[in-house]
């Protein structure tokens, strides 16, 4: 019973992440007990979320249960934001100002690196699909300035992989003022830190190349094939790189980030 306590609850988490109230629900809803759940475990799963946000696990949460094409339960929990930061102008050190701001279903959360799975790999798979790239292409086929610094041996299938070699991150925040700067840094001042296929070091400078290769075959930037074509066509009408202000007020903030010495939250595009 505990192992499918723990279940729910990480299922909640996950599903909360990228789904929200709409004006009319896609799914259609249901008791537990019509679909074959034991309801005692749809609500001792929102009681383990709630009473880890009590411990500060995190500040709050938004959760769904669906089966059989089917809601069954969809709850939001705590705060989506519980504090203001701001930089005092006599010592400049951070104050922190208490502020709750309560979970709606409606906030829209931050995927961060979930994007290099729903936005990113998705896009690539589709440009598979149509036959217009192939996994084990060399990536200077689509980007010839990329096999700087011998990198020319890298394929489309190592950087999907993490195993092409090139190094975990980079603070192109300092070093670059725009995605240009960053194509090129890639290009011309990192060289491969292991042999093609060797090793797998997850990397975001290879999800980084493997988006430009899509802006690169399709002709259009990847927030905009991504809407185009996956976004879009399936109803997912919050999910989307760069929000105008009217979604941006629905967003939680993320994190303070100690290594910009910022907020990264949502007045940040």
């Amino acid at each position: 019973m505990k192992k499918q306590i723990v279940y729910m609850t990480l299922a909640l988490f996950l599903l909360g992440v990228v789904f929200h109230a709409a004006a009319s629900d896609p799914l259609p809803w249901a008791n537990p007990w019509d679909v074959g759940m034991d309801y005692r475990y749809v609500n001792r799963a929102f009681t383990e979320a709630a009473a880890a946000i009590g411990e500060k696990a995190a500040p709050g949460a938004v959760g769904i249960v669906i089966k059989d094409g089917h809601i069954i339960a969809r709850r939001a929990l705590g705060n989506a934001q519980t504090n203001l930061i701001y930089r005092s102008p006599d010592n400049e050190k951070l104050q922190f100002i208490p502020m709750s701001q309560r979970m709606l279903e409606s906030t829209i959360f931050d995927l961060a690196s979930v994007t290099k799975m729903v936005a990113c790999t998705t896009s690539l798979m589709i440009l598979i699909e149509e036959g217009k790239i192939k996994l084990d292409d060399p990536v200077v086929k689509y980007i010839p300035s990329f096999g700087a610094r011998a990198k020319d041996k890298v394929t489309i299938r190592h950087l999907m992989t993490h195993s092409s070699g090139l190094p975990a991150w980079a603070a192109f925040w300092v070093t670059c003022v725009n995605r240009e700067e960053v194509y090129r840094s890639i290009d011309e001042d990192f060289a491969l830190e292991y042999p093609p296929g060797e090793n797998r070091i997850y990397s975001d400078l290879g999800f980084i190349k493997l988006g430009q290769i899509v802006e690169t075959v399709t002709g259009q930037r990847l927030d905009h094939f991504t809407k185009e074509r996956i976004f879009e066509p399936l109803g997912m009408d919050d999910t989307m790189y760069l929000p105008w202000l009217q979604r941006r007020l629905r967003v939680a903030p993320t994190e303070y980030d100690p290594l910009r010495d910022t907020r990264v939250e949502r007045h940040c595009p």
